[in-house]
């Protein structure tokens, strides 16, 4: 049996101290969404989140009703193939998303701050 180097404990402090922080970091307040964004072949679309409502998104073929419910946001059906989709479950926080990779559709959640009209960066 061979031992434990003083390189070999570095790295597994190293290992261990990022894998810790990383852990940490899931517990910090994210920002409450506001908008949900929904990208498909027909353009992108903003829809509050305080306004409940089903969306149908014909896209690549494919139909997803999208609900949004309580400030949330999930696909509660679709057609596509492997259904990834619907077992994503329900975003709420800016920042999160669900891809139909199938019907090439994006949910993504934006905060107050942000809308379909804001520009991060402009390239030209």
């Amino acid at each position: 049996m061979r031992q434990i180097r003083l390189g070999d404990l570095f790295v597994i402090l190293a290992v261990l101290l990022t894998a810790g922080v990383l852990f940490a970091f899931s517990f910090l307040p994210k920002e409450a969404g506001a908008y949900l964004s929904v990208t498909s072949d027909a353009g992108e679309e903003s829809y509050l989140l305080s306004e409940n409502r089903e969306i149908t998104v014909t896209s690549g073929g494919h139909t997803l009703c999208i609900v949004i419910n309580n400030q949330t946001a999930y696909v509660a059906s679709s057609d596509c193939p492997d259904k990834v989709c619907l077992h994503q479950g329900k975003i709420s926080a800016a920042g999160e998303t669900v891809i139909c990779v199938p019907s090439g559709v994006v949910m993504r959640i934006l905060g107050e701050g942000s809308h379909e009209d804001d520009n991060d960066i402009v390239a030209g």
